[in-house]
């Protein structure tokens, strides 16, 4: 009986962490010694006083607890809302990151158009400018052939001036 009674008194501090002077047996195998008139009173006076000590004891402890409890309750509150804080800061930054990534592609898709656009724009005007020049050249060699046969008509015609003239002359002299 009394192995028994320590098993449940280290299974006690076990649970509570701390010695407990009585057990709940030891309160349902309480047995006093009678006395004349009934029971001995000072043998239930140290009983009740032991009994009162516990309960105490583990009321404060018990108080303590509780305070405890509500503080990590508290705690666990504040670390939830610290959580879901941080669970709504990182979506908003994941969807502020995409947003930023779907901007710049557009942007960078809308600077490759007008690149595009501008290039297109750069080689037509090339294209026509090189057109132009062409005109140009086409022009410049039909001018240059009708100045060339221009040019030899005039002085075949002053040849012929010259002969002409100097044919003149010559017969003129000889007379």
């Amino acid at each position: 009986m009394e192995e028994e009674t320590s098993r449940k008194k280290d299974m006690m501090v076990e649970v509570l962490g701390e010695p407990v002077a009585l057990a709940p047996t030891d309160l349902y195998d309480a047995r006093f010694k009678r006395s004349l008139f009934g029971f001995n009173s000072r043998d239930i006076r140290a009983f009740l006083d032991s009994v009162a000590d516990d309960i105490e004891r583990l009321i404060e402890q018990n108080r303590r607890l509780k305070f405890q409890v509500g503080q990590l309750q508290d705690q666990l509150a504040e670390y939830r809302r610290t959580e879901e804080s941080l669970k709504n800061a990182l979506i908003s930054s994941e969807k502020l990151r995409s947003d930023l990534l779907a901007d710049a592609k557009k942007k960078a898709e809308l600077i490759l158009n007008e690149a595009r656009l501008e290039a297109k724009q750069i080689y037509h005007n090339a294209e026509k400018t090189r057109e132009d020049i062409e005109r140009q050249v086409a022009t410049l060699n039909v001018q240059q052939e009708r100045f060339k046969a221009e040019f030899a008509a005039l002085l075949d015609a002053h040849k012929r001036l010259l002969n002409t003239d100097f044919g003149a002359r010559s017969e003129e002299d000889r007379e």
